[in-house]
C-alpha cells in the first residue's frame, strides 16, 4: 500500500534575550517522504512553497516574540507541512489527478526564566511572560507531601493530569475505568474518557511515522460545585509529565506551587506525583468554571515531541 506523500519545512531559533538579543542556534529541516507498506521512503527535497510560508511565518514571530520578552531563553519553532492526496476524481475540473491540500503552518516557541519553562506562542506570549515573571521573582521556601492536602489546580493546569491520565492511556487502547460524572475530556471528537483513540495523525518530522496523537484537549465540568479549603496547595505552572503503559502509573512534575493556608500564602519548592489513573480519577474532588488555556504541553511518545494545546477548569483533587 502506498500513502501520500508528506512534506515538512521546520525553522528553530533559539535566542538569548536581555539588552541585546543574542542568536545561539538556527536550524532547517525540511524533506519529503512516502509510506509503502511498512516502511517509509524519505528525502531531504525542499518544498519552495511551504519554505516561502515557513520562512514568512518565522519572520512575523520572531517579531512578536523578541518584542514581547525581555529576559531568559527563547526557542522558537516553526513548522509548514503539506500532504499531497491522491483522489479517484477532482470535482474542481472533472479530472482524475493529485490534489496538492493547502500548507499548514504550527508556531510555538519555549519560554524558560531562572528555572521555569512553559510553552507559548504569539497569540499568547505577553500573559504568558506576565505569568511566567510573577512565578519566577518566588522564593519557594516549602516543602510538603501533597498526600491529603487538597489540590486546586490552576490556570488549566489540570490538562496535564488528564492528558496524562486519559489522554495516553487512549492512546494506548487501555479500558476505560470511573471517571466522575461531571468531568468530560475530549481530544477534537475523541472522548478520552470513555478510551476513543485521538484520531488527528501526527509526526515530529518528515522521516517519522505518523502516529494518533492528541492535538487539542478540552476538559470541561457540568455541576461539581465544591468548597475551597483554606488549606490547600494550588498548582500554577508543570514541568511535565509522563505515563507508564505497562504499570499505567502517572508522573506530574510541579514546578510551581504555593501552600495557602487561611491568609498565608508560602511558594513550595517543586515537587512530583506519582498515582495510577485509577487513584487520579477516584481524587477528583470538584471543579468550576469555563476551561482555561494552560500553556502548550509538549507530548513525547515512541521520540516524537508535538505540541498539543491544553484547557481545563478550575480542579480540585484530594489524594
Amino acid at each position: 500500500m502506498t500513502g501520500s506523500p508528506f512534506v515538512l519545512v521546520t525553522r528553530d531559533e533559539l535566542w538569548s534575550l536581555g539588552s541585546d538579543p543574542v542568536l545561539l542556534e538556527r536550524r532547517l529541516i525540511h524533506g519529503m517522504a512516502r509510506q509503502h507498506d511498512h516502511e517509509i521512503v524519505a528525502s531531504d527535497r525542499l518544498d519552495d512553497e511551504c519554505d516561502r510560508l515557513c520562512n514568512a511565518a518565522m519572520e512575523s514571530a520572531r517579531g512578536i516574540i523578541l518584542d514581547a520578552v525581555r529576559d531568559g531563553t527563547v526557542r522558537l519553532i516553526v513548522s509548514t507541512s503539506r500532504n499531497v492526496e491522491d483522489r479517484q476524481s477532482c470535482l474542481s475540473n472533472g479530472r482524475t489527478g493529485r490534489i496538492a491540500c493547502p500548507p499548514q503552518t504550527e508556531v510555538s516557541c519555549s519560554l524558560t526564566v531562572g528555572s521555569l519553562s512553559l510553552i507559548s506562542d504569539p497569540s499568547h506570549i505577553a500573559a504568558d511572560v506576565a505569568l511566567l515573571a510573577t512565578l519566577a521573582g518566588r522564593e519557594p521556601a516549602v516543602t510538603i507531601d501533597y498526600r491529603g492536602v487538597p489540590i486546586l489546580w490552576r490556570n488549566g493546569s489540570a490538562a496535564v493530569l488528564l492528558h496524562e491520565a486519559a489522554g495516553h492511556a487512549a492512546e494506548f487502547s487501555h479500558a476505560p475505568i470511573a471517571w466522575p460524572s461531571w468531568l468530560s475530556v475530549l481530544d477534537r471528537d475523541a472522548d478520552l474518557l470513555r478510551g476513543e483513540a485521538p484520531s488527528t495523525m501526527r509526526r515530529a518530522s518528515f522521516a517519522d511515522v505518523p502516529l494518533p496523537r492528541m492535538s487539542h484537549v478540552v476538559a470541561r465540568q457540568s455541576g461539581a460545585h465544591f468548597d475551597l479549603p483554606k488549606r490547600r496547595l494550588d498548582v500554577h505552572l508543570v514541568a511535565g509529565g509522563r505515563y507508564e503503559p505497562l504499570s499505567e502509573m502517572v508522573t506530574i512534575e510541579v514546578s510551581a506551587a504555593d501552600l495557602v493556608d487561611g491568609d498565608s500564602v508560602r511558594a513550595v519548592r517543586p515537587f512530583v506525583i506519582e498515582e495510577s489513573r485509577g487513584a487520579i480519577a477516584k481524587a477528583l474532588a470538584g471543579a468550576a468554571g469555563e476551561p482555561l488555556r494552560y500553556p502548550g504541553v509538549v507530548c513525547s511518545r515512541e521520540g516524537q515531541d508535538v505540541v498539543v494545546g491544553s484547557e481545563a477548569p478550575l480542579i480540585l483533587t484530594v489524594f
